[in-house]
């Protein structure tokens, strides 16, 4: 005599079929996919942004240690030419050495100064790193959307328990 179970839908003495296991693999299988999609790609997709943040301040600082390095130089170049200090002086403090004579001259637009070249690439961080998983883990980290992708998973895997699960024979007593 063989045990049957209440929930069974099939008759207790027939064995499962090819059929009956392909059921069962493909509900479980996919039940536990996005089970296993709702739980990790949230976390992937914030693992990601976390990995552009922090790619960002890298490329921040490692722009301000160059802006410091030239700062440096440019303190030590002060410190030994005194050209150097007396263009400065022109620059930045209005000085006109004696007999000093301003010529016009057309110059092509002159590049930026060093400080300002390194200031703008500063302000273009790295592009974040983007896949197809962050995006459907940034989709997923609704709370309401992640819990009915979690309930729908589940009841996959409780259906293919119950209706295509291959049934074992109890001795009886």
């Amino acid at each position: 005599m063989t045990y049957t179970s209440p929930y069974s839908a099939r008759p207790a003495g027939r064995s499962s079929s090819a059929a009956g296991l392909f059921w069962f693999m493909l509900l479980s299988l996919t039940g536990l996919c996005a089970l296993a999609s709702a739980v990790l790609l949230p976390e992937y997709a914030a693992l990601l942004e976390l990995e552009g943040r922090r790619d960002a301040l890298a490329h921040q600082v490692q722009c301000e240690q160059r802006l410091a390095a030239y700062n440096d130089r440019l303190i030590r170049a002060m410190e030994t030419d005194p050209v150097l200090r007396t263009r400065l002086m022109m620059r930045h403090c209005n000085y006109r050495p004696a007999r000093f004579q301003t010529l016009p001259v057309d110059l092509p637009p002159a590049e930026l100064a060093v400080p300002s070249r390194i200031l703008q690439e500063a302000m273009l961080p790295p592009a974040p790193r983007e896949d197809a998983f962050a995006a459907a883990g940034r989709r997923l980290s609704d709370p309401l959307q992640r819990t009915g992708v979690v309930v729908v998973s589940l009841l996959m895997v409780a259906a293919a328990l119950f209706l295509f699960a291959p049934r074992t024979e109890t001795p009886t007593r």
